[in-house]
């Protein structure tokens, strides 16, 4: 046989057993489609982003802003994709908007969200933007999935931002509790070093303190034997006293701002994530047929110039042993 045709008829056959191998394997392969969504995330460190001047404010805040690459592990967390699922399984019309599925397909099937799915999400460059990709067997339940999973993220940071406002909201409150307790104290030590001292006072400032508001107004002392150094004292203990309910009043007023600082950032805090464009539609991804083909392709040229150039080197040394036999002795 003609030795061209030979390697042609070796190439041909290995490239036809490979690529019918692809073809199994493509054939075998359950399908996957994918859609992505482009996401920024707000809820990240900034310089300057965050008050100092208010440190249990600034802890709130602090405790609930994480760095992009800790995001994208927190996106991909099984509270957010079963979150996500859930809402796909028992409220698909939520998804309607943002998939841009049909709501008579709804009608007609069930999403079935039990299929092999794949999720991944990377940062684009050095920014705070991610790319959330979904792999899924079903076109629907891959572009459902791909726009579900930044609103159950949302949620999800909306619902860590408001334990940690409302911890810090109750030891506000619990911490103020014990400012007016002690504002009270101070002001029963004031009125009983004054009543030990024969300090008077007049009927409406002693109703101003016992309500816990207001400063005293300027007051009368009785002039007793003991002479000056002793009014002296009286009045400078009396200040003290007067200058430590001060103290705690203001301690109040200030607890009492941050404890509206804390409510005010429950509700109107900014976005934490933004979606920068919808779900796109759903592209297959496997099998990929021309990958496999083109792998099956390329095996079957090498194997088969392979097998045909050691059958060419190994079809001279043949014969040559056998024409060694052949001669007489």
């Amino acid at each position: 046989m003609n030795i061209r045709l030979r390697f042609l008829l070796l190439v041909g056959v290995s490239v036809l057993v490979f690529v019918g191998v692809a073809v199994v394997i493509s054939l075998s392969t359950p399908p996957m489609y994918r859609s992505s969504v482009l996401v920024l995330l707000n809820d990240v460190p900034r310089q300057g982003s965050i008050d100092s001047s208010d440190p249990m404010v600034a802890a709130a805040a602090q405790d609930t802003t994480f760095g992009v690459s800790t995001q994208v592990l927190m996106f991909q967390s099984d509270a957010v994709v079963s979150q996500a699922l859930e809402t796909i399984r028992n409220a698909p019309g939520r998804m309607v908007e943002v998939s841009k599925v049909p709501p008579q397909y709804l009608d007609e099937h069930q999403v079935d969200v039990s299929g092999p799915r794949e999720i991944r999400v990377e940062q684009v460059g050095d920014t705070s933007v991610v790319r959330v990709s979904v792999d899924a067997g079903s076109e629907d339940l891959a572009q459902m999935l791909a726009s579900g999973l930044p609103e159950s993220y949302r949620g999800y940071l909306f619902r860590m931002r408001q334990d940690a406002d409302r911890r810090r909201v109750n030891f506000v409150a619990y911490t103020i509790d014990e400012a007016r307790r002690s504002v009270q104290l101070a002001t029963a030590d004031l009125l009983k070093f004054e009543n030990q001292n024969n300090v008077v006072a007049t009927p409406n400032e002693y109703a101003t303190r016992l309500t816990g508001g207001g400063r005293p107004v300027v007051k009368q002392a009785s002039r007793q034997p003991g002479g000056a150094d002793r009014l002296n004292g009286v009045t400078r203990r009396r200040q003290e006293l007067e200058a430590l309910v001060s103290e705690h009043e203001n301690r109040v007023a200030r607890l009492g701002e941050v404890a509206d600082r804390l409510l005010l950032r429950r509700v109107a805090a900014d976005d934490p994530v933004w979606t920068i464009n919808a779900a796109t539609h759903p592209v297959q991804v496997a099998p990929n047929w021309e990958r496999n083909v083109g792998v099956g392709v390329v095996l079957g040229l090498l194997l088969g110039c392979s097998l045909a150039l050691v059958q060419g080197r190994a079809r001279p040394a043949v014969r040559g042993g056998r024409a060694v036999r052949m001669e007489p002795s």
